[in-house]
């Protein structure tokens, strides 16, 4: 399939109070099974996250609202989006910061993620809105690839007026991406970005995708998506040719900003919600139930956006088992 028509009329809510992003860069080895049971202990949970305190990396406003991607080889390359200001780029850990906007169709960014193969390709889901009135979405934005670090984009032109919300890179296959989109549907594709195809479509917006590692070596699929109405759970095991779509009814239906994997324990996912703080839950095994909660286990650096002062915020944070 060389093409995708996702036309459509869009409308994008203005956001009226700063918002949280944590990025979690983790590898996994384990496939997923159902979620059974989601609770909250944000007590608990801040009783065993003793941390070490935030440091303001910038790069400065505009104000950054795309998901960070970071070079997963740990050449201490980071690439942040902004809205107004493009993608801005550190090649070390935030101390300087360069704008690499060339070929992008507008600055407003709200998505990226890097191949993590070949570090130099990424992806940018780009947005320009369009003044009242206007309906032709010719130019409105879609997904925008570079080769070169982010020193050339060009658009992929099967996403041409789409809004990708979200987008995620398979961390073991090259040029395997999915795109999540404000009109509810999300896309992926096998061969980086030529063809895409459509593997789910609804009417709540996709905020953030995750894959789990593990299933990309072995051709299966898990990947969760969290929406504006609750967490997807899509699965296949044929490639892609089918695949299965299961709501995940036992999280109490809340409005989802992001789904990350714990880097140390892959049956632990965490939620982060719209006004009712992050939530953590277990991936039920053997029909074992597990639960969502605030106590999580993982060690490693998190990464905060500020949106609206344009800073990007670092902590390593050291977590006791559960």
């Amino acid at each position: 399939m060389n093409s995708i028509n996702l036309k459509g009329k869009f409308a994008l809510s203005a956001v009226t109070a700063a918002f949280a992003i944590i990025a979690i860069i983790s590898c996994s080895s384990a496939r997923a099974d159902a979620i059974t049971e989601w609770n909250q202990n944000a007590q608990q949970g801040q009783a065993k996250r003793p941390h070490h305190g935030w440091s303001n990396i910038g790069p400065g406003a505009p104000g950054v609202s795309a998901k960070v991607a970071v070079d997963p080889g740990g050449s201490g390359t980071i690439y942040v989006g902004s809205i107004g200001g493009g993608v801005r780029k550190s090649t070390d850990n935030g101390v300087n910061w360069s704008t690499v906007n060339s070929g992008l169709n507008g600055t407003a960014v709200y998505s990226l993620a890097i191949d993590a193969l070949a570090p130099n390709t990424i992806y940018a889901g780009v947005f320009t809105p369009l003044p009242p009135g206007t309906t032709d979405l010719a130019h409105a934005g879609g997904v925008f690839k570079s080769t070169d670090g982010g020193a050339n984009w060009a658009l992929l032109t099967s996403t041409a007026e789409t809004i990708p919300l979200s987008l995620t890179a398979d961390p073991g296959t090259s040029g395997v991406v999915f795109m999540g989109g404000l009109g509810g549907f999300i896309i992926w594709t096998k061969d980086g970005g030529t063809n895409w195809k459509r593997v789910f479509s609804g009417t709540s917006p996709v905020t953030s995708i995750v894959i789990d590692p593990f299933d990309s070596y072995t051709g299966y699929y898990t990947v969760y998506a969290s929406t504006l109405s609750g967490l997807l759970l899509l699965e296949t095991a044929d490639m892609g040719a089918s695949w299965k779509v299961t709501s995940i009814s036992t999280l109490p239906p809340k409005a989802l900003w992001g789904v990350a994997m714990d880097p140390t324990d892959d049956h632990i996912l965490y939620v982060a919600t719209n006004t009712d703080g992050v939530w953590r839950g277990r991936r039920s095994t053997q029909g074992q139930e597990g639960g969502f909660n605030h106590d999580g286990a993982e060690t490693g650096v998190v990464c905060r956006n500020d949106f609206g002062s344009g800073h990007l915020r670092r902590s390593r944070i050291d977590v006791e088992g559960s």
